[in-house]
């Protein structure tokens, strides 16, 4: 969790629209700064394997009694099976930020929560070359919507790479095919255009 804490004051005073004066607040007041305005943000982040590696440690900790071995033909495949597919989502982070806002409008201090958001992050290696992104699912409690979800595909071409971008709610995609950095990298082959078409129908 992250938390920042900023405030700004001001020596001169302001007009009922916000706009500073050639007024000093000890004139008026006898205090040297006026206050303008002061924000609390708070910003947290997970990813699915620090979740998850907080109920396996719970489950170790926990005095349990010893269980008796599975007998089923299937039961580790099973168990294999269910963790690879777990493993899948490691990477996947959830992000929450909150802004706390307090500002001095028409004379009268207001409180307001200016940001309220939660977004969705990951990469899902589906094979060895093989990868679906997830680059953002956002989602704005202020105005009750999805802010521009983006989903990508990347294939790995051992020395080239190449991606699929796609933007549903913009009704745009962009496709790229370039040179792994390292080698060549100055080789690049951009392409971006609005979905025309067949697009529009997702």
């Amino acid at each position: 969790m992250n938390v920042t804490i900023t405030a700004r004051f001001d020596p001169y005073l302001a007009d009922e629209r916000g706009r500073r004066i050639n007024t000093f607040a000890w004139d008026k007041y006898k205090r040297p700064l006026e206050f303008v305005q002061a924000s609390l943000p708070v910003a947290n982040t997970l990813t699915v394997s620090k979740i998850r590696g907080w109920f396996g440690k719970e489950e170790e900790e926990s005095p349990q009694e010893e269980e008796k071995p599975k007998t089923g033909p299937n039961s580790l495949a099973d168990a294999s099976s269910t963790e690879d597919f777990f493993r899948l989502f490691d990477n996947f982070s959830i992000s929450h930020n909150i802004v706390f806002d307090l500002s001095r409008i028409d004379g009268k201090d207001t409180f307001r929560i200016t940001t309220n958001s939660l977004r969705l992050t990951g990469k899902i290696q589906l094979t060895k070359n093989w990868r679906f992104n997830l680059n953002n699912i956002s989602y704005d409690f202020k105005s009750n919507k999805l802010v521009y979800p983006e989903f990508g595909i990347y294939r790995d071409l051992h020395c080239w790479e190449m991606g699929l971008n796609w933007q549903p709610q913009r009704g745009t995609y962009s496709f790229y095919l370039r040179v792994k950095p390292g080698t060549l990298g100055f080789l690049e082959v951009p392409y971006q255009q609005q979905q025309l078409g067949r697009f529009q129908g997702f």
